[in-house]
């Protein structure tokens, strides 16, 4: 909405003096105005992906949260290049605007006082993590990165799996979550220590997912419908098998 607004502002300004809107087309016309306009289309354009890549149903805890160390590392550079002036990769739509003249100081100011409100933001938001938390992270993460001597008692097991060379070659070729699921019988405390980092929901995503396909399908002449089994087979990742399916029911109940 804030780019297209941005790429129409001649249209704009045009509107609001047709329509007769003085004080608008005023505060429209303040100067730096537009490139803080430009700013805030760039750094909620930036937001925007952050929160599209933390959306999906493979996402975890572990990948949702190098998103946002990612990004948090991100504005503290950002906050770096305020200090020379460099736009050009960090805010694209504002470097557009000012292209051969360097931004004005005093934006340069707002824009590293509120790059490092974001980062304050993000930091009480998204807490630091308790270092046994870190640790299983890791362990679930990738197992054959590990320091030995900086594993718990409790994680020791993982060793074991280090060195399973089969296992090893399991983990570069299938998603982290399948896995873990093959290797729950070999190693079922180790595999329940992962799961724990592999099952918590990572966003509200499966539940809009779940509240937007219910809406689908529970209309106001639908409002007596039973929704459970049609909200998991609508959710689920999983393929039926429609020929057992089929097989299980009886065609003719009278029979």
């Amino acid at each position: 909405m804030l780019l297209r607004f941005f790429n129409l502002r001649a249209e704009v300004n045009e509107f609001l003096k047709t329509h007769n809107k003085p004080k608008l087309l005023a505060s429209m016309q303040v100067e730096g105005f537009h490139q803080c306009l430009a700013y805030l289309v760039d750094i909620f354009g930036s937001i925007n992906e952050v929160n599209t890549k933390m959306q999906g149903k493979e996402r975890n805890v572990l990948n949702v949260t190098d998103i946002i160390n990612a990004f948090k590392d991100k504005l503290k550079l950002w906050v770096e290049r305020m200090a020379t002036g460099n736009v050009k990769v960090s805010f694209p739509v504002l470097h557009s605007l000012v292209d051969k003249k360097a931004p004005s100081p005093s934006l340069l100011t707002n824009i590293k006082y509120h790059l490092n409100s974001l980062i304050a933001e993000f930091e009480r938001y998204f807490l630091k993590l308790d270092p046994r938390i870190e640790q299983l992270m890791s362990l679930t993460r990738d197992p054959s990165r590990r320091n030995v001597h900086k594993i718990s008692e409790q994680l020791q097991e993982f060793l074991k799996l280090t060195n399973n060379s089969a296992l090893k070659d399991d983990f570069k070729e299938l998603p982290i979550e399948h896995f873990w699921v093959q290797a729950q019988k070999l190693y079922p405390n180790i595999n329940l220590a992962a799961f724990k980092m592999l099952i918590p929901f990572a966003s509200t995503y499966l539940c809009e997912s779940a509240f937007s396909a219910m809406l689908t399908k529970k209309s106001k002449s639908r409002s007596r419908l039973e929704v459970e089994a049609d909200l998991r087979r609508a959710l689920s990742t999983t393929t039926p098998n429609i020929q057992i399916l089929v097989s299980s029911k009886q065609t003719q109940k009278s029979h």
